[in-house]
């Protein structure tokens, strides 16, 4: 297991901690050389705890659950007490060592942008089950419920209407792809939604329309925030250089080659999606 906090034993110098879970003498030195190569920290076997960075010490409680090559290593919030850039950069570099090992790894974290990164699959629990499981890119794109759309990132719901033409939204006329239009006729009276993230929509100056009520500076792009003539709110991720005013009309629409999911009483429709 590899703690949150690392949880190195402070009065052991690096290769003893490693070495601690060995329980054969006369393999332990080897096996710790190994293992201290794999994380690339060999020259540091002589150090204490306190003489590494906290990155260096997170490796080395990586190599420390390694040494005795367990079937299954769990990890606990393992990137959470480092700053931003050093967590990303570690994650890299932890991915790349586990691969290499070889070991199945369970890693639990409340990091949304780490668990895309490191999982080959993840699982998101909902108070002690799970509420779905699959590949990063699918619970991102096609999460199963509302709450796994709003727990994995920015998204926002706008309700839809069928009609002769086929479906409208306070984004504008939509197309069904990959479904047939019976499955949303024959919902009765069932909320029918879609769901929208900020990247997939874009803001195009309007002389009316939707009403800029805010922008955050993000350094490579803004998130706006916009309030429709409903008064309903959507998020839209444009680049630094689309610069809106607050208080400024906007329309709001769906990007070109974006998608948006169908969702029936909070439920992903797996029918299908929509576009422009």
């Amino acid at each position: 297991m590899v703690f949150q906090e690392g949880a190195l034993f402070p009065n052991l110098t690096v290769e003893q901690n490693v070495g601690y879970g060995l329980r054969k003498a006369a393999s332990r030195a080897g096996r710790v050389a190994e293992t201290l190569e794999l994380v690339e920290l060999s020259g540091m076997k002589r150090r204490m705890p306190h003489e590494l960075s906290g990155g260096q010490q997170q490796r080395v409680a990586i190599a420390r659950a390694l040494a005795p090559q367990p079937e299954i290593l769990l990890m606990d919030e393992p990137f959470s007490s480092l700053d931003a850039k050093l967590s990303e950069q570690l994650r890299r570099e932890v991915v790349s060592i586990l691969r290499f090992s070889g070991v199945t790894v369970i890693s639990v974290t409340h990091n949304q942008e780490s668990a895309l990164q490191v999982g080959d699959e993840v699982a998101l629990m909902n108070e002690g089950r799970v509420e779905q499981i699959g590949p990063p890119a699918s619970v991102f794109h096609s999460p199963a419920t509302k709450y796994a759309a709003d727990f994995m990132g920015a998204v926002d719901f706008l309700p839809v209407e069928m009609n002769d033409d086929g479906v409208s939204s306070e984004l504008g006329p939509l197309h069904l792809t990959g479904t047939l239009v019976e499955p949303l006729m024959n919902q009765d009276s069932a909320p029918v939604e879609i769901m929208v993230r900020p990247d997939c929509l874009e803001c195009i100056p309007a002389s009316g329309g939707g009403l800029v009520v805010d922008r955050e500076f993000r350094g490579a792009f803004y998130l706006y925030r916009v309030r429709l003539e409903s008064g309903r709110g959507v998020r839209s991720m444009m680049s630094h250089i689309a610069e809106f005013a607050i208080c400024s009309r906007v329309t709001v629409r769906l990007r070109q080659g974006h998608s948006a999911r169908l969702f029936v009483n909070g439920r992903l429709l797996d029918a299908g999606s929509l576009c422009n």
